[in-house]
């Protein structure tokens, strides 16, 4: 998703370059495949960068930065730890395997040191016809209606699964409310981009042309989604209903004339 909002957001750079005579520490909750905490600690070779994950990344070790390291722990767990050691927390689309975001947002006002950062970034669990919050595509709908997706109604199972499961997919919706109630933290920028599943752009302007390129990339990685998500489904739905339903939102996918866009949101937060 580096290509939707970027390596960093918010005043991340100005945080971890700060002379101030300490030593920088970053932990990327939730790092899956290391691939962010790699590059960033390319490109802060003086800090140092822990990415916590219950699942071992599949990583070359050639390849690893030698100012970081990966944490086998389960972040719905105290990492207490870690308490008041940390500049920089980073989360990057891990709500469906949190079990209680009040509790994980307590962790990290403890983990991080006074004026240090907090990014959540999530998507928004709807779909769209075009890149506005009027198009909304309904998972219910009929076939045929308007509104209707198959992409839609796929995801709507994996919504299903992912609260039965005791995620949460409501953080990019709920999380400045959560944060606020929470009181130990300060906004400090915050981010909301379509991003397109394909090339639908006319490709004019130099923006259009990179969400074109982009488009097709974000197609590919939900096709690889749908193959990783296909045993959660299969917990608690018929092969034949998760089998068809897949097969009609690639379909959809693949068809130019039913562009679909999806909504990112990025919030940094700093701690008072």
């Amino acid at each position: 998703m580096k290509g939707a909002i970027g390596l960093v957001f918010g005043p991340v750079y100005d945080v971890l370059t700060r002379n101030d005579g300490t030593e920088k520490l970053v932990l990327d909750l939730g790092t899956g495949s290391a691939s962010w905490l790699f590059e960033m600690a390319r490109e802060f070779p003086s800090v140092e960068f822990v990415g916590i994950d219950l699942v071992p990344p599949k990583i070359d070790p050639a390849t690893q930065p030698p100012n970081c390291r990966i944490e086998l722990d389960n972040i719905n767990l105290p990492l207490d730890h870690y308490y008041n050691t940390a500049d920089f927390v980073h989360t990057r689309f891990i709500s469906p395997g949190v079990e209680n975001y009040g509790y994980l947002i307590e962790q990290v006002a403890s983990i991080l040191k006074p004026g240090g950062l907090f990014t959540i970034a999530e998507p928004v669990y709807h779909l769209y016809r075009r890149p506005s919050v009027e198009s909304l595509l309904n998972p219910r709908a009929r076939p045929g209606s308007p509104d209707y997706s198959a992409f839609a109604a796929w995801l709507h199972l994996v919504k299903i699964c992912i609260h039965k499961n005791g995620g949460d997919t409501q953080v990019a919706l709920m999380g400045r409310v959560w944060m606020k109630e929470h009181r130990s933290f300060e906004e400090v920028d915050s981010l909301e981009v379509f991003v397109p599943f394909g090339s639908y752009y006319a490709g004019v302007t130099e923006n259009e042309r990179h969400w074109n390129r982009f488009g097709p990339l974000l197609r590919e990685n939900e096709f690889k989604y749908m193959l990783n998500a296909r045993p959660l489904l299969l917990d608690h739905f018929p092969a034949n209903l998760v089998e068809d339903a897949e097969r009609k939102a690639v379909q959809e996918l693949r068809d130019p004339s039913k562009p679909i866009w999806a909504k990112l949101t990025v919030q940094c937060y700093r701690r008072r």
